[in-house]
This record gives structure tokens, C-alpha cells and sequence, in this order.
């Protein structure tokens, strides 16, 4: 839509739809994406300790250093890769 000074800017209803439709979009996505999230990583969750997983959702291998807080780490330090 051009803005020109001087000139109203009128709305089609048209374009409310179509940015309704398009929030609906991304407001799906981005619940069917932590949806399947959460189904990717159930297996790496064990309930009986606590601790983090650190898992790797990209398609080359990283390193790096994973930094928690003194009350994240309580619990100890320790380090177990799955491989």
C-alpha cells in the first residue's frame, strides 16, 4: 500500500482477512513447532535427576561451552555424551 501525504489510507477489508489469515499462520507454527519439539527430545528427559540436556538440533557437529547458573549446577558437574 503506497503512503502518500495527503491522501487517506483506506483499509480493505480484503487486507484485514489476509493479516488475520497470516498471524493464524505463524501463531500455528510456532504451536505445532514446540509440539514437536517436545516429541523429539522425550527421550532424552530422565525425571529421577535433576540436570540438563544439551542437545544439538543442527545437522553439523558443535562444540562449545554450556554455562549454567551455581543453582542450575547444584546438583553437581558432570558430563555424558551419548555416543
Amino acid at each position: 500500500m503506497l503512503n502518500i501525504p495527503g491522501v487517506p489510507r483506506i483499509q480493505s477489508h480484503a487486507g484485514a482477512t489476509s493479516r488475520e489469515n497470516k498471524s493464524n499462520v505463524f501463531g500455528n507454527a510456532l504451536q505445532e513447532s514446540k509440539e514437536l519439539i517436545n516429541e523429539a527430545v522425550v527421550q532424552y528427559v530422565d525425571t529421577t535427576a535433576p540436570g540438563f540436556s544439551v542437545i544439538n538440533t543442527l545437522s553439523w557437529q558443535r562444540d562449545g561451552i554450556v554455562s549454567l547458573t551455581p543453582a542450575q549446577s547444584a546438583a553437581g558437574d558432570r558430563v555424558m555424551d551419548d555416543q
